[in-house]
């Protein structure tokens, strides 16, 4: 059913739910998991080494329960939904799993919200976790 799961991957706690989510769904469908992060092309070099310190601790955590684990990072200029939804439609994925935040509309209309522009322009399924 879902063979190839994308988790939308950042430092937020609600991203480690997503991907409890994901293992679940993947144990379910003997799936494999791509850990998928976003960054800005010029956010401070430091978040690319945070990013990828969590994709490998994400990583592990997913090859710990026997599940393939892929991990994709890429840079955006302006929308990090995009790129997510690029990583998503280059690698033929059968659902996302991301988090949200709940900020509300105004804080959605003032910051975005990558998980309202996924669930606006995927193609494919998705589950959110909150």
């Amino acid at each position: 059913m879902f063979d190839k799961i994308l988790v939308a991957y950042d430092e937020g706690s609600i991203a480690a739910k997503a991907l409890e989510t994901a293992i679940g769904l993947a144990k379910l469908s003997s799936g494999e998991i791509y850990i998928a992060s976003a960054y800005l092309y010029d956010d401070n070099p430091s978040r690319f080494d945070s990013l990828a310190r969590l994709q490998s601790e994400a990583a592990a955590r997913v090859a710990a329960e026997g599940i393939a684990a892929h991990r994709k990072m890429e840079a955006g200029t302006r929308s990090l939904g995009k790129v997510i939804a690029k990583i998503a439609e280059d690698n033929a994925i059968d659902i996302v799993v991301m988090g949200t935040n709940n900020r509300g509309m105004v804080g959605r209309f003032m910051f975005g919200s990558v998980s309202d522009y996924l669930l606006r322009n995927l193609t494919c399924p998705s589950l959110i976790v909150k």
